[in-house]
């Protein structure tokens, strides 16, 4: 089995900054923001433009983002864990929803109609 290619200094150097970021936790203003592939693909989700209707990625908003903190000792904590995902619907799906919504008549039932008998849910002898 041949050698492996020695990491270059440059190489070397980055890799442990971009792990000493990540351990930190996101990045501040006065500090340099990482290369690392997960933080350049969020950045090219917030920064995709889809305006269009021929964007094949909607634009996703994400809700109730928490600092990420290193805790020594605990392996594999995730915060975000249950961050919420909206996606942007485009303005011709919106536009479709209401027009649907408008033509469709609602008819009023009768009270007794929305009654249910309890032998309908709960059998007896069951």
């Amino acid at each position: 089995m041949p050698r492996k290619k020695p990491f270059s200094t440059k190489q070397k150097k980055r890799q442990l900054q971009d792990k000493r970021e990540r351990k930190r936790g996101p990045t501040e203003e006065g500090r340099a923001e990482s290369n690392s592939r997960s933080e350049s693909r969020d950045r090219w989700e917030e920064n995709t433009d889809t305006s269009d209707s021929e964007s094949i990625r909607p634009q996703i908003r994400r809700v109730n983002q928490q600092p990420q903190i290193f805790r020594p000792g605990e392996k594999n904590y995730e915060p975000n864990r249950y961050r919420l995902y909206f996606e942007k619907e485009s303005k011709e799906e919106i536009e479709r929803r209401k027009k649907i919504a408008q033509e469709k008549i609602l008819v009023p039932i009768p009270e007794t109609e929305l009654e249910v008998d309890i032998d309908q849910i709960y059998r007896p002898g069951s």
